[in-house]
């Protein structure tokens, strides 16, 4: 494919006679370094420090999210005067000891701010300082001082009910946790549910209070409805209550309001059920539009595709190879369309770091850049983002020819492609993909069949012509897609121009290139060399 002639490409030529050495052995992979600069965490934070995404975090507001739900459901449970329990007191004071440790956790995790992780152990104790730190104190002083001073019946006198029932605004730090779960989510179905499970959870703790203020006003006045069920259980005064606070949003019980007080709690809460019963059906309403609206785009453009294809009466195999080529476009999230749209809005350096977590695990799979990534992780983040595209095949395209001129390597990030060395027609090429692709579904490693067309199968992770970065090159070969696949493109060019701006990365991939020449020079080059 290139006459027997190796020529490096001009940029990676020794710029004066005597600048060409022996090529030095390559620099081994620090996988500390590599990891760091893969963690998202800027320079060398301090020990103990945790990701705000790391497993650890998220299992910590797992945790919390799960003592948050217990307060919300016990502390309003204080006006029932329930019996002391061993196992309660043995939960109390390990959620007390939760809730302490849970200090530390925040003054010792990283944080983000405007899209920017911030390890910085001032401003991350100060933006807690602003906003939690207070409040657990508050909540969390009088049970110590309880502790303490052994203070008995401290723990059901007045002042400290006051305080369990304060624990209740510890539900505005479900919001950031709902957050973070939802942030994890990559479907938007799943988060549609996720959004319908948290209104339903927040109605039904709504009525749950809303119960145990009944019992409240109930009990308040010895002529209230509580003084007819003083002498029942725990759980009959709780589910009595809790009939009534449910019977608001429909229907009515056997128990009514007995005097002003009640009287006045029965108003405004019927009130307050319309108004939540409004919210949560237009909730649900809103939710269902948006499921409709996900799949209105793909049934837009299969319409105009259809109109397309009658009105000008292409024939049904190219037909049939667009539909399924849009077909896999926009099923689920692989519309790219609208992912570039999304990637326009962000801001350069969030950019260079969606790039860098995307595509730099792809290019490492390739010994140099594995390299790269431990020696000069700085640069192969640049050559991530500016000399690297993405692009889609369908089954049975060809993505080049023998004697194609070719100036990128190629990445198998998805599907299974097949490489035939020597002339073959496009027209020959295709078909032979298109027989093949049923057989090489099941494939699972990169194979060499000894057929008669000698064609060697490519899957996730293999690379195809790197030669093209280093030496003047024109395909050898010709490449088809055995299966639908996605594929990451490096251009020469611009991968010349990012290495141009880094004066020791720049060095060695010179040697690199000119070693490169002089061993396919000695045991021949292909598209797989």
């Amino acid at each position: 494919g290139n006459g027997g002639r190796i020529s490096l490409r001009e940029e990676w030529r020794p710029q004066h006679p005597g600048e060409q050495q022996a090529a030095q052995p390559l620099p081994r992979v620090s996988k500390r370094s590599s990891l760091r600069s893969q963690s998202g965490l800027q320079g060398h934070p301090a020990k103990f420090w945790w990701h705000p995404l790391s497993p650890f975090s998220i299992g910590w507001s797992s945790l919390a999210m799960l003592f948050v739900m217990y307060d919300l459901i016990m502390s309003p449970m204080v006006v029932f005067d329930p019996q002391a329990h061993d196992f309660m007191a043995v939960l109390d004071f390990a959620i007390l000891f939760f809730w302490t440790c849970d200090i530390g956790v925040n003054c010792s995790t990283a944080v983000f701010i405007d899209g920017t992780l911030v390890v910085d152990r001032r401003t991350v104790m100060l933006r807690y300082l602003r906003t939690w730190l207070a409040f657990d104190l508050f909540v969390l002083l009088p049970e110590y001082i309880a502790i303490v001073f052994n203070i008995q019946g401290f723990r059901s006198a007045g002042p400290l009910r006051i305080i369990r029932l304060i624990r209740i605004c510890r539900m505005l730090k479900l919001k950031s946790i709902f957050s973070l779960v939802e942030g994890r989510l990559n479907s938007n179905v799943s988060v549609l549910a996720l959004g319908i499970l948290r209104f339903a959870g927040f109605f039904i703790l709504m009525t749950h209070f809303l119960a145990c203020a009944w019992y409240a006003v109930g009990d308040s006045s010895p002529s209230g409805w509580v003084s007819e069920y003083k002498d029942c259980s725990l759980g009959l005064r709780y589910l009595l209550a809790l009939h009534w606070a449910s019977s608001q949003f429909s229907s009515s019980m056997e128990v009514s309001p007995t005097n002003e007080a009640e009287r006045l709690t029965a108003i405004i809460s019927i009130l307050f059920a319309v108004i939540l019963a409004s919210s949560f059906v237009g909730m649900v309403t809103n939710m269902m539009l948006q499921l409709v609206l996900l799949q209105k785009g793909k049934v837009r453009y299969q319409t105009s595709l259809r109109s397309l294809i009658r009105h000008y009466g292409i024939s049904p195999g190219l037909s049939q190879r667009v539909r399924k080529y849009l077909d896999a476009c926009y099923d689920g999230e692989q519309s790219y369309e609208y992912q570039r749209k999304l990637l326009l809005q962000l801001a350069e350096h969030l950019l260079a770091d969606l790039f860098e977590e995307i595509r730099v695990p792809i290019l490492v799979k390739h010994r140099y850049f594995s390299v790269m990534q431990g020696t000069w992780p700085q640069t192969l983040r640049m050559v991530s983002q500016k000399a690297m595209s993405q692009f889609n095949v369908a089954a049975g395209d060809v993505l080049f020819s023998t004697g194609d001129a070719c100036s990128r390597m190629l990445f198998i990030d998805s599907g299974r492609l097949g490489y035939t060395l020597g002339a073959m027609s496009a027209l020959s090429a295709q078909l032979s993909a298109l027989a093949e692709a049923s057989r090489m579904a099941r494939m699972d490693s990169l194979e060499s069949r000894s057929s008669m067309d000698h064609q060697h199968v490519l899957k996730k992770n293999c690379q195809v012509s790197e030669v093209a970065l280093w030496v003047k090159w024109t395909n050898a070969g010709q490449l088809c897609a055995l299966k639908d696949a996605s594929l990451l493109a490096l251009q020469a060019d611009e991968f010349s121009r990012v290495m141009a701006l880094y004066e020791e990365p720049l060095q060695h991939a010179r040697r690199y290139a000119e070693t490169f020449a002089q061993m396919i020079g000695e045991s021949g080059a292909s598209d797989l060399s």
